[in-house]
């Protein structure tokens, strides 16, 4: 009787061990990766490092963006430039209107697309 009783009691204990562990009535959840956004990165070899440059994309309004080189590109965050993923018309002129790039490229999502300026 006095085993019933112990196996009974200590059933009943990690029973109530395992409803105060899983009923405490919080939920976390966590998403990561990237989402449903590209990039179009700018960066220059040599002459337009750091000088002022007009970026259209798809017959919006040109946004001005300063290249960095290509190592400090990938890193920073600030020459980025979020568009939709898949095609578009890209083109990159200086402030005197002369053409630098023009090109139709395809981005995926999540990814990004260097663009390497002279």
């Amino acid at each position: 009787m006095k085993k019933n009783l112990l196996s009974i009691l200590f059933t009943i204990a990690v029973l109530s061990i395992g409803v105060l562990i899983t009923g405490c009535g919080t939920t976390s959840s966590m998403s990561g990766g990237r989402g449903d956004y590209s990039e179009i990165v700018l960066s220059s070899k040599k002459d337009f490092v750091n000088r002022w440059v007009r970026v259209i994309v798809d017959d919006n309004e040109p946004v001005e963006v300063r290249p960095k080189r290509r190592d400090v590109a990938v890193r920073e965050a600030a020459v980025r430039m979020m568009i939709d993923p898949g095609r578009h018309q890209v083109i990159v002129t200086d402030l005197d209107g002369y053409l630098l790039y023009s090109d139709e490229i395809f981005v995926s999502a999540g990814a990004s697309k260097i663009i390497v300026l002279p």
